[in-house]
């Protein structure tokens, strides 16, 4: 008896700790096309650190409650801009490592949307800029602007 115990309280806490450490999602949306599919599972780090390159829970500054998904590409103190689809950190075009897709060709108007043009942002102290892999298809900071350390709620580790 005291063994199933010891074994039924095992497992209780080792839920709840890894319900602390971990979570789960399923990709609902198609912002981080061709990378993360919607219904993916992800397992996500509640205390991984993040840097330039990973993909995050953000959330959302509209939708309290909701998070979403998208990748680091610049860091606190750095300056980021969009020309006609390039995307700019300090002032040198991006050259990112990972694929991302853009489907349309049109180039909107920075007075219509900041998607293909948008005037250089700095970021301060514990900012991130974060951008879909989906360019054409993503809600990141070219509409909610710079993100808080704070908002992060973790990093990507695992993807089935």
């Amino acid at each position: 008896m005291y063994k199933i115990v010891m074994l039924s309280a095992g497992l209780l806490l080792g839920l709840i700790i890894s319900r602390l450490f971990f979570f789960i999602m399923k990709v609902d949306t198609e912002s981080m096309a061709p990378n993360l599919k919607t219904g993916d599972r992800i397992l996500v780090s509640r205390f991984a650190s993040a840097g330039k390159g990973d993909i995050v829970a953000v959330e959302s500054p509209a939708d309290e409650g909701r998070l979403v998904l998208s990748r680091i590409i610049a860091s606190e103190f750095e300056t980021v801009e969009i020309r006609n689809r390039v995307v700019f950190i300090n002032d040198t075009a991006a050259n990112f490592k990972w694929n991302t897709l853009k489907e349309g060709n049109s180039i909107y108007p920075m007075k219509f949307t900041y998607r293909d043009n948008m005037p250089p942002v700095k970021l301060g102290k514990d900012e991130y800029f974060l951008l879909g892999d989906n360019f054409d298809s993503s809600y990141d900071s070219r509409t909610i602007g710079a993100v808080p350390e704070k908002l992060i709620e973790g990093r990507i580790i695992y993807k089935r």
